[in-house]
């Protein structure tokens, strides 16, 4: 993916981070789950630690000593010897450090450890709720549009059709609310005319339109 898309994965953060309130934490929690989930299917960087801070805040990321992990009693050796930014390669838990601090997301096979053995607790052991990608595009989308964004705006409309079946019968996706306010808004902001380049924003080849109606149906407004 272009570097430029792997920033804008970013943009929505901030989005979602100032629209919220406090005890709109659970929600932004579950919200940032999707978002990097669905960031994660792309060959894009690490990115949580451009908005480590925020991640925390919002109870997605979870930070505790190095020396808490499970297994550093078993392990000290590998675990004293980390330095700078790593992933863990004890087994597959999602965890990473950068020491003296471990890190890990909520919902990760870590997080699942950390929660059998009462170390989160209460709403913290709860997982992320699921959210439909097109609620998450829409919430990001609207947002946008009140900052007059309209490229971010074009930039998830592109993207969200990627994460659909091609063979989806357009009529059926009519009968969505969510998606036809969504297209409605590109429709209204004219965000699909903005050029995009690169294989995932850039637009579809003829073949691909013909092939896919769906596709065809998704970039005609």
């Amino acid at each position: 993916m272009p570097a430029k898309v792997k920033g804008r994965f970013i943009d929505p953060m901030l989005l979602l981070r100032t629209d919220s309130l406090p005890d709109d934490m659970s929600e932004l929690r579950s919200l940032y789950a999707v978002m990097y989930e669905f960031e994660g299917r792309w060959d894009t960087s690490f990115t949580h630690l451009r908005n480590l801070d925020q991640l925390i805040a919002a109870r997605f990321v979870y930070r505790f000593p190095l020396s808490e992990h499970p297994d550093y009693e078993g392990h000290r050796e590998y675990f004293d010897g980390l330095s700078g930014f790593s992933f863990l390669e004890l087994g597959d838990d999602g965890g990473y450090t950068e020491p003296p601090d471990l890190y890990f997301d909520a919902g990760s096979p870590l997080w699942r450890r950390m929660v059998e053995l009462g170390r989160l607790g209460g709403r913290d052991a709860e997982p992320p709720r699921e959210v439909p990608l097109p609620d998450v595009a829409l919430r990001v989308a609207t947002l946008a549009e009140q900052r007059g964004d309209r490229e971010l705006i074009a930039q998830w409309y592109r993207l969200l059709v990627l994460d659909m079946d091609f063979d989806a019968d357009p009529a059926d996706l009519e009968q969505d609310t969510t998606i036809t306010e969504l297209r409605e808004m590109v429709r209204r902001t004219d965000a699909l005319s903005l050029p995009m380049f690169g294989v995932m924003l850039a637009d579809p080849d003829p073949e691909s339109l013909a092939e896919f109606p769906v596709l065809r149906w998704w970039h005609t407004l």
